[in-house]
């Protein structure tokens, strides 16, 4: 399924409503095909709770879909900043770190973090969306750097589905901290800056409204971004009050 036409619409004004004061971009992307995907495709809603999709791996699909959309951002990236990306995120969950693989071995990317406010919509007991602990992430891929939000053990897979407002409210402040640390600065430093986010469907769909196919992409600019932060905040007076601090906090447990 690709994105309704609404949705391209709305993104197309958005970026072209904002003033650009930088060649800078955010890759916003959805992983690649994992085997949870064939389960469902094969049992419907029933194969998210299929044990054998746990914490998926991707499909040799998902894997040629990752060297593809990486092929596709490599070009831009090394048109804007010589091919070079400040950071990528990723979720906890093994899809969008080995979806984000290629983006390695085709670019430079100084830093790569793991953050867990990026995870699928968490609940129902869908074992698809259950991640692994910290210490077996950071075992199996050595590469990355865990963020400092924890582990979001405070809604685990058998909890009741996560509502639509919270999975919007945890991405959009994770975007608004991505801004804080990656946007230029006035004058024009740091204008060429490249980031990357490896995601989930829910999270692009409640944040931006499109329903991205397997490694689908939003790319914006940084001042496009900003704009959708700043009008989900207004329109969301809990998401507006909320401290980057205190939502942290919630998905923070100890590392034991």
């Amino acid at each position: 399924m690709g994105m309704p036409p609404s949705s391209i619409r709305s993104l197309k004004h958005i970026e072209s409503s904002c003033p650009r004061m930088s060649l800078g971009k955010v890759f916003l992307i959805r992983h690649g095909k994992a085997i949870h995907n064939e389960l469902f495709d094969q049992l419907g809603e029933q194969g998210y709770a299929d044990p054998r999709g746990e914490d998926a791996d991707l499909t040799d699909l998902g894997r040629q879909q990752a060297s593809s959309i990486a092929s596709r951002v490599a070009q831009q990236v090394k048109r804007i900043s010589g091919g070079t990306v400040e950071c990528a995120y990723v979720s906890p969950l093994n899809r969008t770190i080995q979806t984000l693989q290629p983006f390695l071995e085709q670019l430079q990317v100084n830093k790569v973090c793991v953050d867990y406010r990026l995870i699928e919509r968490m609940g129902n007991g869908w074992v698809a969306n259950q991640p692994r602990t910290r210490e077996a992430i950071a075992a199996r891929y050595p590469f990355i750097q865990l963020a400092d939000v924890g582990e979001a053990a405070h809604h685990p897979v058998s909890a009741p589905w996560e509502e639509p407002h919270t999975v919007k409210e945890r991405m959009v402040c994770f975007l608004r901290e991505l801004l804080d640390r990656h946007a230029p600065l006035e004058g024009g430093q740091g204008a060429s800056k490249c980031v990357v986010v490896v995601s989930h469907h829910d999270l692009m769909f409640e944040t931006f409204g499109v329903s991205l196919p397997n490694c689908g992409m939003v790319a914006l600019s940084f001042e496009a971004l900003r704009a959708t932060v700043t009008e989900h905040s207004s329109k969301s007076p809990k998401a507006a009050v909320t401290s980057d601090r205190s939502l942290s906090t919630r998905f923070r447990t100890s590392s034991n």
